[in-house]
């Protein structure tokens, strides 16, 4: 299972990104994420990076503190 589908387990808390918004950012295991707002409803409504990997997806878990102001 990848870095990425792991977020999905565990309790995330997303720091936003200075200066882009739509953008947060978590370190998780040595490894920086960055969460991603996309262009909803076209796309998916996020997209979660890592270095390797990305997955989209439009609800996020409950279990994940994204600060949107």
């Amino acid at each position: 299972m990848s870095d990425v589908k792991m977020l999905f387990k565990k309790g995330i808390v997303w720091q936003k990104a200075k200066g882009e918004n739509g953008k947060w950012y978590t370190d998780f295991n040595g490894e920086r994420f960055t969460l991603q707002m996309n262009d909803f409803p076209d796309e998916p409504l996020f997209t979660v990076f890592s270095d390797s990997d990305a997955v989209n997806f439009d609800d996020p878990p409950l279990m994940w503190f994204i600060p949107y102001e």
